[in-house]
């Protein structure tokens, strides 16, 4: 029975030694936390009400963690989506419904001798590196990673600016677009801007509070990405022109600007010019009568 007891103490001892050796063991493995993606509208803008194409404000993610592409490899493709509460007016510039709404990555600028002194963001036409247009009708445009999640703009060749196609009437797609996780170094910056909606749809509130126009976004592809609070109000929809009026009431047949008339007729018509005028219409009447009456019936 001792040697039982012995050997049971024994056993336990090596469970419990086996157990603290392989805590150590999976702590040394570096895991980042999740790709994550914070979306914000900022403060948006107030668009007419009686506008069918208004610009809504920009909506935009910062995204941390996740495990950046290795060296080399080719970055995961993502189909990013968007939706208004209403429909979506951007213009069409090409084939197969390319819409003028835009994905921006890591706010791509101009080169340096380009650029406006406020450092305006714009869709570049023929721009060297790196600020490179990829417009995917049907096919992707790739890259590669580099191990370390480095923003797109530092990279010579990457492209930066994505054009959508609209897919129904309040929503623009963006296939195959590469988004590299940027670990836990760097963030990815992904804005959608260039976004019409007709405003005149969704019409006034009839409170104090504006109507909205609401975009909400998806992100899905072969890697996971979370996005929090994807729904965010872009536009505010207030009445572009208001016409007030003070109500007023006149009676008819009763001259409202004596003044007017008194200012025309400075001098006023003397007593014996207008007796004299009344003689001579009653003499005018008397003699019609009289030249009537001899007239032969």
């Amino acid at each position: 029975m001792a040697d039982y007891r012995k050997w049971f103490l024994a056993l336990a001892v090596v469970a419990i030694l086996l157990s603290l050796g392989t805590t150590p063991a999976s702590a040394q493995g570096v895991i980042n936390p999740a790709f994550v993606c914070n979306a914000n509208a900022g403060v948006p803008p107030i668009v007419r009400a009686e506008g069918i194409t208004e610009l809504v404000g920009d909506l935009i993610l910062n995204c941390t963690g996740g495990n950046p592409t290795r060296a080399g490899a080719p970055v995961p493709l993502s189909n990013v989506q968007i939706f208004l509460n209403t429909n979506i007016t951007s213009r069409i510039v090409g084939t197969n419904s390319l819409s003028e709404a835009t994905l921006m990555i890591d706010e791509p600028l101009p080169p340096l001798a380009a650029r406006v002194p406020d450092n305006t963001v714009f869709v570049p036409q023929g721009s060297p590196p790196p600020q490179v247009l990829c417009t995917p009708q049907g096919n992707a445009c790739p890259i590669v990673g580099d191990g370390a999640g480095t923003p797109y703009e530092t990279i010579p060749g990457t492209p930066t600016v994505y054009s959508g196609r609209q897919f129904g009437v309040n929503s623009v797609t963006w296939l195959g677009v590469p988004i590299d996780a940027p670990g836990t170094t760097n963030t990815r910056v992904i804005r959608i801007t260039n976004v019409r909606g007709n405003a005149c749809q969704l019409g006034t509130s009839s409170t104090l509070i504006p109507t909205q126009i609401v975009m909400f976004i998806a992100v899905n592809g072969s890697q996971q990405v979370t996005i929090n609070n994807p729904q965010q109000t872009v536009a505010f929809i207030q009445p572009g022109l208001t016409i007030a009026s003070t109500p007023g009431f006149g009676l008819q047949c009763v001259n409202n600007n004596p003044g007017l008339i008194a200012s025309n007729n400075p001098k006023p018509a003397s007593t014996h010019t207008t007796s004299r005028s009344s003689t001579s219409e009653s003499w005018r009447a008397i003699a019609f009568w009289r030249l009537r009456a001899r007239r032969p019936t």
